[in-house]
C-alpha cells in the first residue's frame, strides 16, 4: 500500500544515526534548518505546506480545540519524542493528556490522537506510524485531503497499530466529542 521513502538504516555509507539528544543539541546550536524532524535516526527536512495544507491544518486545530475538555491539550506542529525509534516527528496537530505547563523541560512521549494532514505528503507520513505506535499514541489518524477520507489506525504496539480504516468520518476513541468530517472540513 505505501512505498518506504525512509534510508536503509543499514547502509552506512549513507546514513550516519543520530540520537534524539544529539538532534535537540545540534538545533539547540543552530545546526540544523527549522523545518527538520528525526525519523528513526535520521533528520528529515519538512516537505513545504501548500496553501491548502496551511488552511486544512487552520480549520482543523480550531475544530479540535474546541472539542478538548480542560483535561487535555492540543499542540500544533510541535515535537513528540518517540524514544523507542530515536524519532522526534512534528506531527500537524497532537493531543495530549495533562496540563501543558507539565512539559517546560522535555516534550511529551506520547499522545492520546495524532494527525498528520496529507495533500501530497501520505507516504512520508505513513512512514510514521511505527514510531507513533511505539511510542503508544493511542490513535493516529492522516487525513487524506484530496480522497475526503481520515486513515485511522487505532491499537498500537511494537510492530505498529494492529487496525487501520479509511472513514469519511472519523471519531475519536479517547476523546469521543472530537469527530471530523473531512468532507465538511474541506469544502470551500
Amino acid at each position: 500500500m505505501s512505498t518506504v521513502i525512509l534510508p536503509d538504516p543499514h547502509n552506512t555509507d549513507y546514513v550516519h544515526p543520530l540520537s534524539i539528544a544529539a538532534y535537540q543539541a545540534l538545533g539547540e546550536m543552530g545546526h540544523l534548518g527549522k523545518n527538520t524532524e528525526l525519523l528513526y535516526g535520521v533528520v528529515f527536512t519538512k516537505i513545504p505546506k501548500s496553501p491548502l495544507h496551511a488552511s486544512v491544518l487552520r480549520r482543523l486545530v480550531e475544530h479540535v480545540r474546541a472539542a478538548l475538555s480542560p483535561a487535555y491539550f492540543s499542540m500544533s506542529e510541535q515535537p513528540i519524542t518517540c524514544i523507542a525509534t530515536d524519532s522526534e516527528p512534528e506531527p500537524d496537530i497532537s493531543v495530549i493528556h495533562g496540563e501543558p505547563e507539565a512539559f517546560w523541560s522535555s516534550h511529551p512521549t506520547t499522545a492520546e490522537l495524532v494527525i498528520e494532514i496529507a495533500v501530497t505528503s501520505e507516504d512520508y507520513d505513513r512512514n510514521k506510524a511505527i514510531a507513533y505506535a511505539r511510542a503508544g499514541v493511542k490513535e493516529f489518524w492522516i487525513v487524506l485531503v484530496n480522497e475526503k477520507l481520515v486513515e485511522v489506525r487505532t491499537i498500537p504496539g511494537e510492530q505498529g497499530y494492529g487496525k487501520m480504516e479509511s472513514l469519511a468520518v472519523a471519531q475519536c476513541i479517547a476523546i469521543p466529542e472530537l469527530r471530523i468530517d473531512v468532507a465538511a472540513l474541506v469544502a470551500r
